[in-house]
This record gives structure tokens, sequence and C-alpha cells, in this order.
């Protein structure tokens, strides 16, 4: 499949590269990779996304904010896009016109003519740089800055299970073609905002626990946010923070986006299926990590949730006994 997705790129031009809406760095690291890889070559590629570039993530955009369409594709790439409802009202248009879709999300639906879909590997950096290398390009400090940033940040510094000796392996490679291993390292896992501090201090007020304390809950509402004035990337750090408190297997983070609509990021520590869980609500992802949005009043959606999660425990009890 990578050296078919490597031919079938070889002979395009005038290429799309779409990432999701609310990028992280997988779906930026991965598109810019291949943006630079191809342009290289001396191909017209650009990359497109219906949401803003946050100003953590603008490191790999070169400091642009808005990322749309340059020209009039004859050749789309979808990147790190489990589902076509992730590319945003602006780009839905192109939903049905995928050429090739790379990904490492087992709930990818096959949407492209050819998907390229890879749920063992780490991340949909680790995808595209088998890709590139097909291409036969040569891997500049560009592409491994964005490939390491990709693999890393998907992996919470190579701390999360999707973790594999391969993902060592690539980071040792994009190491030796010069890839900024410390500065990305800091700048993603190490420095902290100070309404980023503001917001999680709040926000640990509104933690509440389930099912004898082995289901937390975070709840961020939007009145939050407004007094700490935390942007999308202070906020983006709360995910992972109540699957890290012992005793807890299921962790969730409740975030309003608009009034009656929350964005729900889930974590778990392997036992419960959270992308099971969050298709329920038109989401997916992950075993271990998985997301959907809602709209409803937030005290039904936290119960729905949580009766959700205490009825997989419920399965997984069943079958043991």
């Amino acid at each position: 499949m990578h050296s078919l997705a490597a031919k079938s790129l070889l002979e395009a031009n005038n290429i799309l590269i779409i990432t999701h809406l609310r990028p992280d760095g997988d779906t930026l690291g991965s598109a810019y990779a291949l943006y630079y890889a191809l342009k290289d070559i001396g191909k017209n590629v650009c990359v497109a996304c219906h949401t803003k570039i946050t100003p953590k993530y603008q490191i790999i955009t070169n400091g642009q904010s808005d990322l749309k369409p340059l020209f009039a594709p004859n050749f789309i790439v979808a990147v790190d896009i489990a589902d076509v409802k992730l590319f945003g009202v602006s780009l839905k248009k192109y939903a049905e016109k995928i050429d090739i879709s790379i990904d490492h999300h087992p709930t990818n639906e096959g949407y492209a003519k050819l998907n390229v879909i890879e749920p063992n590997s780490s991340s949909t950096g680790e995808v595209v740089l088998k890709i590139i290398e097909k291409m036969g390009v040569n891997v500049s400090k560009q592409i491994a800055d964005c490939i390491y940033i990709s693999i890393s940040t998907d992996t919470g510094c190579f701390r999360y299970a999707n973790t594999t000796a391969d993902s060592f392996r690539t980071a040792a490679k994009l190491f030796d073609l010069g890839a900024d291993v410390n500065y990305f390292n800091r700048r993603f896992f190490e420095i902290r905002t100070r309404c980023q501090i503001e917001i999680e201090r709040l926000a640990l007020q509104n933690l509440n626990f389930y099912r004898n304390g082995t289901v937390a809950i975070i709840v961020v509402t939007l009145d939050m946010i407004n007094k700490t004035g935390a942007t999308e990337d202070d906020v983006e750090g709360l995910s992972a923070f109540p699957r890290i408190i012992e005793g807890v297997e299921v962790g969730m983070t409740i975030r309003e986006i608009k009034q009656n609509e929350f964005k729900v990021s889930s974590r778990s520590n392997g036992l419960i299926d959270v992308a099971e869980i969050c298709s329920k609500y038109g989401g997916g992802g992950h075993k271990r990590a998985a997301g959907c949005t809602i709209k409803g009043d937030i005290k039904d959606i936290e119960k729905s949730l949580v009766d959700s999660i205490c009825v997989s425990f419920d399965e997984i009890e069943n079958i043991d006994n």
C-alpha cells in the first residue's frame, strides 16, 4: 500500500492535503511532512483545515492560522481523518473525492479511493514517513521535524500505550536526520502558560469520581475558559489528566465549546474500549483514546456517559464470570 500511495502521489499534481478540524500535532505534522516532500519534487501542493490553527501548532504551519485551499485540486489526500465529518463544513465538498486517506485510526471508514490505514502505528506520521521513503524523496530536517512532532504528540512523548518499538526506532532515525528533538520535547511537554495553570486549577474543582473511583470526569465550562483567558492550547492538556489519577480506569474531560454543545475527550488504561463508547455518540478513535461531540444539558450528558461506561464494565465482568 505504501508503494501504491507513493506511485499515485508521484504521478499527481495540484495536490490538496486535508487535516481534521481542531487540528493536533499528528494531523498537521503528517500533512506538512508530506507537503514538504511533494514541494521538494516540484509538485503544486497546499494544506487546508476548516478550523484555525492554534498558536501552539503554528510552529508547524510557519505562523499561519488560516489554511485554505489555494487552487482547484486534481488530487486530494486526507491525513489522520477517521471520519469525513471531521473535514468540517468548508471542506466537506471534498468528502467524496478523496484519492488517498492516510491514517492510523481503527475506526477509519475507508472512504477514499486508496486507503492506507495502519491501526498498529502509533501515529499517522509514521505511515506518512513510510510513503515518503517509498517516493524516493530525501527526508530533510523540515520533514524530520514534522514527523517527530506527529509521533511525539500522539504518543504523549512516548508514554502512551500506542507507543511501539517502531516508534522509538523511527524517532532515533529522525534524530539522526536532524529533528530538533530536545526543543520539541520542551515546547510541547514541559512549558505551561499561566492560563493553563489557572484553567487546571478551576477544572479540578469540577472533578467527579464514579464507580468506586474507577471513573473520573472533569467538566470545563465556557465560563471557566472566559475567566482564565485560556486558549484551545491551554485546555488541550486536560484531556489526559483524569486518567493519570491512581485507581482510575477511564478518564473523561467534557469541554463546553458553545452553549449546550460539548467536546468529550476519553482516555482508558486499557480495560475499557473508549472508542466503542464514543461511537455511540457519533465519535470514534482508539481503544485507549477517543472523542465525540454531544449536544444537550451537561448534567444529562455526564450521566449518560457514566451509564455507558458502567455498561462496558458490567459486560466485561459478565464475561469474566
